[in-house]
């Protein structure tokens, strides 16, 4: 017998600087029944609150400033401080060139969605 995941048990750090975006990812994820989330505006931020709160998950944009989803996942993966190097992190952006794929890969992302997308896209990854 196979157990439906359980959402609603998860934590979640989002990191993105767009008000709009930002709104739309924290509807997706309480549609999912996710409510433990947590919100970053850029990537130097969302170090401090992953290094505060350790989420199971990041989901994370490319473009902000100071600290951009690249330094932030390179950061979480070999930071001596980073509480966990292994937490899967979901690139979520609207970079879909092959090269931007190959360095968020490089810098340890675990998926990567270009925007834009649907809920079903999110809860898949």
């Amino acid at each position: 017998l196979i157990m439906p995941f359980e959402f609603s048990k998860l934590s979640v750090l989002v990191a993105e600087d767009t008000d709009a975006m930002k709104t739309l990812i924290l509807a997706v994820l309480d549609n999912l029944d996710i409510k433990n989330v947590h919100h970053a505006r850029n990537g130097e931020e969302a170090f401090r609150v992953f290094c505060d709160r350790n989420p199971d998950i990041v989901i994370t944009d490319w473009d902000m400033a100071p600290g951009n989803g690249v330094e932030l996942t390179r950061r979480i993966r070999n930071d001596v401080l980073s509480p966990n190097r292994l937490v899967p992190i979901i690139f979520l952006t609207g970079y879909s060139a092959v090269k931007r794929v190959g360095e968020a890969r490089d810098a340890g992302a675990t998926e990567y969605l270009i925007k834009p997308f649907t809920g079903a896209d999110l809860a898949k990854r």
